[in-house]
């Protein structure tokens, strides 16, 4: 019990588990219940960060199998106090990062009908949830594919968010964290993966590549992101993200982004450690926008390939100024709604190689050199073979987004 948090983050050291125990951790009320955590989770670091309970008391309980002589070895080693700073006021958020519905108002559900098109690319992007030595934060990374499309299970993100060792073994990733409809109920908090190991990071340009202590379960229905290392890009570009730590959200920039010409371009205090070169500048989004959580998440070309991760910027959510009855949306102002910058994945492919600091290592090992790469899924290697029995329709087609397949009976 901790009194006056909002939720509460347990994070086990020397955490191994014999075969047959499991661990849960949950509310006194059972409405959020994370595990069961297994012997599946041991890891040569022992650490097991478990991600945030809500409310301020949480249960941790062991059930071990009545042959097993002992259950291993456990051991709790903090645990993280989430509270509302003041700070908080300022940004007009009545509740902490994390909790369902805080995102700010003009922040675009993926499930809704702007995000139609990206239902194939989305199950890609992984909420964040990294404990620090001071602080715990949210942030946003995307599962990243690799020339060999074995599955690997690498995940992309900012230098911000992920920069040490420790912070990539303190980790959480949640996936699928979205509402299922349009604007609808908090999403499942029951697909998660605790540590990994980092592998590639930059200093003077925003990435971190790390990779999953365990392999995503089919289960799960992750998608593995294909990208484009491309200098120059020619298509309007996307968003995924999960702001201020909500439920995955979708943004739209409907011009061709560049990189900044001189400094002066980048003028965000906090990114002044990065090459201003290194980066996408997104002048202005025209649907949704970025914020705090948003850091690390995926920017797509039209193509639905990676071309960068969120540096930081300046952008924010305006007044609501007007109402579409076509779309059944509130229009917002987008004053305030620019200037965001992405450190882009061309840079990050080769950088300091000397070092070993260079992604292409990771994301090419067949050597191929490919310029850009198909996303990956796993549950889906195989075409699936039609009975003889029936007929299929397949409607549009061609088709460049969604289609639809239609079984008839001869």
């Amino acid at each position: 019990i901790s009194p006056g948090a909002y939720s509460l983050g347990p994070i086990f050291h020397t955490y191994q588990l014999q075969e047959g125990v499991k661990l849960f951790v949950y509310d006194p009320l059972q409405k959020r219940v994370k595990g069961a955590f297994t012997s599946g989770n041991n890891k040569s670091s022992g650490i097991l960060p478990v991600g945030h309970v809500p409310g301020q008391e949480l249960v941790v309980e062991m059930q071990v199998p009545l042959d097993l002589a002992h259950y291993g070895e456990l051991e709790l080693e903090s645990v993280s106090h989430a509270f509302l700073e003041l700070s908080h006021q300022a940004y007009q958020y009545d509740c902490g990062p994390g909790e369902f519905g805080c995102a700010q108002e003009c922040e675009i559900d993926v499930n809704c009908f702007e995000g139609d098109d990206w239902w194939m690319v989305k199950p890609s992007v992984v909420r964040l949830f990294i404990n620090k030595s001071s602080i715990s934060e949210y942030c946003t990374g995307v599962l990243i594919n690799n020339t060999a499309y074995d599955g690997t299970p690498y995940v992309l993100t900012a230098e911000h968010c992920i920069g040490i060792e420790s912070h990539a073994e303190n980790t959480v990733y949640q996936f699928n964290y979205e509402s299922a409809e349009c604007f609808g109920e908090d999403g499942p908090l029951n697909m998660s993966i605790a540590g990994s190991d980092l592998l590639s990071v930059g200093d003077s340009i925003d990435f971190s590549l790390v990779q999953l202590s365990l392999d995503p379960p089919p289960s799960y229905g992750v998608v593995y992101a294909g990208w484009d290392r491309s200098d120059f890009q020619t298509t309007p570009v996307t968003a995924i993200h999960h702001p201020w730590g909500d439920v995955k959200k979708i943004t739209f920039d409907f011009e061709i982004p560049a990189p900044p010409a001189q400094p002066g371009d980048v003028p965000y205090a906090d990114l002044e450690d990065y090459h201003y070169f290194s980066y996408w500048w997104i002048r202005e989004w025209d649907m949704g926008s970025t914020e705090g959580g948003s850091s690390g998440g995926p920017l797509f070309n039209a193509g639905k390939r990676v071309i960068g991760v969120l540096s930081g910027g300046r952008a924010r959510c305006g007044d609501s100024i007007d109402y579409d009855p076509d779309t059944d949306r509130v229009i917002y102002s987008n004053v305030f709604n620019y200037d965001d910058y992405y450190a882009r994945f061309g840079m990050a492919w080769d950088y300091e190689k000397e070092k070993g600091n260079e992604l292409a290592q990771w994301l090419d090992p067949l050597g191929s050199n490919v310029g850009t790469l198909g996303s990956y899924n796993p549950t889906s290697v195989q075409a699936p073979q039609a009975p003889e029995e029936k007929r299929y329709q397949v409607y549009p087609n061609p088709a460049t987004g969604s289609f639809s397949i239609v079984s008839k009976l001869h």
